[in-house]
């Protein structure tokens, strides 16, 4: 595919409007450190040259949009494209209570946000990103080291940066006239960080419609370069199954946690492909859970991993991970896999002379 010099430019363009910030590192709890942080933006307008730009980066990193939570980013989105004389449209999903299944949270809809100039809605070139965060939340806050130039919370990298300076890049083309009606969407996506259905409903959604773009790009931090691949993925949990008692009685026990640090051992050191565009394929053990005591023999333990493919399928891998069991020798019924979401690698079909990709 063939990148014309309207979206050249646009590339450069969007690459230098994102701010330095720093995002706080994963944690696997979902719950908000702060939940009333996220209310009001209660800071002053900055006065630097791209202060429009901090300020939106800064109203969306207040509001909280924990995976399953994205509700009211969506709206402050809805609302402000529309202000911009955006024509918006959102795209369902699926409501917070098909997520969480508890019956005492507020079931608010979950939804994709999807704007452009005027009444074409297919468009040359989409440019999309996420609302949603990993938890728990962080709020905003601003170095204080006499520059005031380093933004922490949670989404100020990873998607909040890329999606403020997706719109402020098209705001400023457009207020300059590079850009008409036609020329770019945007979209902005619910839960990319647990299983990516939101960008295949609006896949759907636009397959049904009939509309198709000439390029897509995906805002994710990338050290600002513009990456032309993406590792596939392979989620699922092992389950070990063994039989409770008394530490005080090994005789009468099979310890579930005992089988499953074998398997996980055996998960962690396996060896599977690479590429030279995508880098190593890597496992990572997230969550660990079982037994209730310590002087209690767990009779069940669990794990979820992830493993992001650089090459090869998730069939190939499925595979490797039924035969080192299997090799385990443990007893039928003890050990239980169930694989969950799972994609190839990417390679994208895209070429962009004189600039350097990874």
């Amino acid at each position: 595919m063939k990148i014309n010099p309207f979206i050249f430019s646009f590339l450069l363009g969007s690459l230098n409007f994102i701010p330095i910030v720093k995002s706080s590192s994963f944690h696997p709890s979902q719950i908000p450190i702060n939940a009333g942080a996220s209310a009001k933006n209660p800071h002053s307008q900055f006065t630097d040259p791209k202060s429009k730009l901090v300020n939106l980066h800064q109203d969306l990193i207040f509001i909280e949009s924990i995976t399953g939570n994205e509700y009211e980013i969506g709206q402050y989105l809805y609302s402000y494209l529309s202000s911009r004389n955006f024509t918006v449209e959102t795209q369902y999903v699926s409501s917070t209570k098909l997520l969480h299944d508890v019956d005492d949270i507020d079931d608010k809809p979950r939804l994709n946000i999807f704007a452009y100039k005027g009444a074409k809605r297919s468009t040359r070139l989409l440019i999309t990103t996420h609302m949603d965060t990993v938890g728990p939340y962080i709020p905003y806050s601003r170095s204080s080291n006499g520059e005031g130039n380093e933004i922490c919370g949670r989404g100020s990298t990873d998607a909040k940066g890329c999606m403020a300076s997706q719109i402020m890049a098209v705001e400023e083309l457009m207020a300059e006239k590079s850009i008409h009606e036609g020329d770019i969407g945007l979209l902005f996506v619910v839960g990319e960080e647990t299983n990516g259905a939101s960008m295949e409903r609006a896949s759907e959604i636009f397959q049904q419609d009939g509309l198709e773009f000439e390029a897509v790009i995906f805002g994710e931090p990338s050290e600002h370069k513009l990456v032309i691949g993406h590792k596939g993925a392979l989620a699922y949990e092992i389950i070990a199954h063994g039989k409770d008692a008394h530490s005080s009685y090994p005789e009468l026990r099979i310890n579930a946690i005992s089988i499953l640090i074998k398997i996980l051992t055996a998960i962690d050191e396996m060896k599977l492909p690479g590429s030279d565009k995508l880098g190593e394929t890597t496992t990572s053990i997230g969550l660990i859970e079982g037994g209730v005591a310590m002087d209690v023999i767990p009779a069940k333990a669990s794990a979820t991993v992830l493993t992001r493919l650089a090459a090869g399928t998730p069939e190939e891998v499925i595979k490797r991970i039924e035969a080192i069991i299997a090799n385990l020798g443990f007893d039928e019924g003890r050990v239980e896999v169930k694989f969950g979401h799972q994609f190839a690698p990417v390679d994208c079909d895209i070429d962009i002379d004189d600039m350097y990709v990874a």
